[in-house]
């Protein structure tokens, strides 16, 4: 056995490096070699950008409905709440979405009025004009006497039925 690979003589916890330098134990609480998480962090914050700016391509070719885009991209509701209150940025991007394709019906809607559809044209008038909407009326009929419903009450028994 070479000296690289022969086990230490200083004690259980330290091990030898090749350059012959000792390691910390794992549970060493010295500092010297915890994680370095900038690293991983961007990485994560990178990876999870690139899968928020493709969310936001696929909820446009959805139409500005969630559930195909996360069913594509394969992330859940929860993913989705989490990046909205955590990014600002994507939030508003959502937000653009939202008002993008509000435009492009009330876009579709105006074209219709426009080719005179008479659907249409109530449509926007019952919304948008307070003296165009219909009254709703009720009719109360006093005069009609609704018989009694027909119930019988059983209660259940604590025994089970006997197969006899």
């Amino acid at each position: 056995m070479d000296k690289q690979n022969q086990p230490s003589d200083t004690g259980a916890d330290a091990k030898k490096k090749p350059n012959g330098a000792k390691r910390c134990a794992v549970g060493c609480k010295c500092g010297r070699h915890k994680k370095r998480t900038g690293a991983k962090t961007l990485k994560a914050q990178t990876r999870t950008r690139v899968r928020q700016m493709e969310f936001i391509r696929l909820l446009k070719l959805s139409g500005g409905i969630h559930q195909p885009a996360l069913t594509e991209l394969g992330i859940n509701r929860c993913t989705l709440k989490d990046w909205r209150d955590k990014s600002d940025e994507f939030n508003q991007m959502m937000n653009d979405v939202q008002h993008e394709q509000i435009d492009f019906v009330r876009t579709k809607l105006m074209k219709g009025i426009n080719n005179g559809s008479e659907r249409l044209i109530e449509f926007y008038l019952s919304r948008r004009d307070p003296d165009f909407a219909k009254p709703i009326e009720t009719v109360v009929d006093d005069t009609i006497e609704s018989p009694a419903p027909n119930v019988v009450f059983i209660p259940a028994s604590k025994t089970p039925p006997s197969n006899d």
